[in-house]
């Protein structure tokens, strides 16, 4: 099983996400992408349900502690490429 996280980026805060970064955190399964999201103490309200890839949005404090736990980096393409563009 891979839990995987990609870069960090610089975002335009919005009202759901005021932050000015952000990287997204993927898994094998919705399954084991909750298990883990739960372990880093991340909000329901990050999840995006997108169909071919679901994923956690994340700060990078976040990051951090995702790789810190075993997340590993890709390439945001590897992302965008499960899912048919984000």
């Amino acid at each position: 099983m891979a839990i995987c996280i990609d870069k960090l980026m610089s975002c335009e805060p919005t009202r759901r996400w005021p932050f000015e970064d952000i990287c997204h955190l993927v898994a094998d399964s919705s399954d084991e992408l909750h298990e883990f999201a739960k372990r880093l103490g991340v909000s329901s309200e990050w999840f995006e349900p997108h169909s071919k890839c679901p994923y956690y949005n994340l700060t990078g404090n976040r990051r951090e502690a995702a790789l810190k736990l075993g997340a590993t980096e890709i390439d945001l393409q590897n992302i965008k490429d499960r899912m048919g563009e984000m």
